[in-house]
Order: structure tokens, then C-alpha cells, then sequence
């Protein structure tokens, strides 16, 4: 157990190193001096002066929210950005659904209006003082915890392919007492990100959290007994792992 915890403090302050190491620039920009023509120090952090492109790569789930009964969906998804500024700009890309109840391809296109924060510096204050080896490891977790966001939301469209089952032309099937159908095959949402990223020079590590609301309401759920109620949902979530390069 000792030799497992010394591991543990021993990798977070390889990862605190490193964080300390990355998350310091020296690059200002005109624009962001103080009244006295010096530059601020949260500037020489800003890395968001320095990178203003993206590349992202995740994987993860696509969750219906308002129906117990449909089954989670696996989405893989690449994007790309691009900012105006160190804060606002544009995310587009692809996302590719499968394995929903209803549909067995589901692609989709957003376009996302997006805010990001800058990267925290890392706390290199040499004058702490610790009382315990607990307390230096809380320190050096604080500092190796996501230090980055982004948040974005936007419209999407999108197209499904049904399963064969229920589109096969010319045969009568009987359907189970309880199924979900495709409605329509052209889709539209509403969607809303949080992306907490864990930024190591020019490669990030992040987690996605969103919601996405179907308007178009795709899926049909239906129960024929013991007797026929159906339902549409149309939300969604999406909880994924990705990785990403700026430049």
C-alpha cells in the first residue's frame, strides 16, 4: 500500500511538472496592456493568443433521456474550430450515430457557435507550506485537474438510415409488443456542449457533456399491449472522450 500511494505522488508530480512546464507562454499581445503600457500576468498565460484552430477526435455515448426504453447509441464524432478571438469562434463537423433503437446510421452536421476559456496557470507557489504528504498530493491533484473549457451550441442537421425490418416493401410483418420505428429520415436538433480539456501544450485530452433537443422528433415508440401507446422523444445526451490538437 505505501509503495502504491509513493506511485501515485510520484505520477502526479510528473503530471504537475509537465502542466508547469506547458501552461507557460510568453507571448502578449498589443491589445492587452494596462493603463501604465505593462503588460497583465494572467496575459502571459493566455495561450488562446497563440492558437486560434482545432482539431478534435472523441468517442463515447449518444443517451435518449425521456424514454427508458430506447438503448444508448455509440457516437463517434471529428470536428474542427476556428476563433475569431481568444474567446469566441465556430466549431463544425461530422458525427456518426449507430446502434439506436430506430435507426442504424444516424449522421449529423452541426454548427456550433463556441466560447473558450484560457488555459489556468499552474500554482507554482514555492512558498506553500505543507503540513502533510495528503496535503501535497491535494495541491498537485488541483493541479492536474481539466484547467480548460469550452462551451458551444448550434443548430445541426442531420440523416438516418432505418433498419431493413421495417422498410421491406411487399412483406407484412408483426411487429413485438413493444418497438421503436423511424419517422423521418431527415433530422434536425438543437444542440449545447461543455468540454472540460486537460491541455498539454498543443495536444488536449477533454471530456464532452451535452444535450441535444430532436425537433424533428425521428423516433416513434410504441407499445401494442396491453394496449397502443406510443411516444416520441427528443432528447438527447452525448458523453464522450476525446482528444485534441490546436495550432
Amino acid at each position: 500500500m505505501k509503495k502504491l500511494k509513493e506511485g501515485l505522488l510520484f505520477f502526479c508530480m510528473a503530471l504537475s511538472m509537465q502542466a508547469q512546464e506547458t501552461k507557460t507562454y510568453d507571448y502578449f499581445h498589443p491589445e492587452y496592456e494596462d493603463r501604465d503600457g505593462e503588460k497583465s500576468v494572467n496575459d502571459r498565460y493566455n495561450d488562446n493568443l497563440i492558437y486560434f484552430h482545432d482539431v478534435t477526435l472523441e468517442r463515447g455515448l449518444f443517451i435518449p433521456t425521456d424514454n427508458n426504453h430506447l438503448s444508448n447509441g455509440s457516437v463517434t464524432a471529428l470536428s474542427g474550430s476556428y476563433f475569431l478571438n481568444d474567446k469566441f469562434g465556430f466549431r463544425s463537423g461530422i458525427s456518426y450515430i449507430s446502434e439506436m433503437d430506430g435507426s442504424q446510421m444516424y449522421w449529423k452536421v452541426p454548427l456550433l457557435f463556441a466560447f473558450r476559456t484560457t488555459t489556468i496557470p499552474f500554482n507554482d507557489d514555492t512558498d506553500m507550506d505543507f503540513e502533510t504528504a495528503r496535503d501535497y498530493l491535494v495541491y498537485l491533484l488541483l493541479n492536474v485537474i481539466p484547467k480548460r473549457f469550452e462551451f458551444n451550441a448550434g443548430p445541426s442537421l442531420g440523416y438516418m438510415t432505418p433498419y431493413s425490418l421495417y422498410y421491406s416493401s411487399g412483406e407484412t410483418l408483426t411487429l413485438p409488443s413493444e418497438t421503436t420505428r423511424l419517422r423521418y429520415r431527415f433530422a434536425s436538433s438543437i444542440d449545447a456542449n461543455m468540454r472540460m480539456i486537460y491541455q498539454i501544450g498543443q495536444l488536449g485530452l477533454y471530456i464532452n457533456m451535452g444535450i441535444s433537443y430532436l425537433w424533428t422528433r425521428n423516433y416513434i415508440y410504441f407499445e401494442t399491449k396491453p394496449y397502443r401507446k406510443e411516444s416520441r422523444p427528443a432528447w438527447l445526451a452525448n458523453l464522450s472522450l476525446g482528444v485534441s490538437f490546436r495550432f
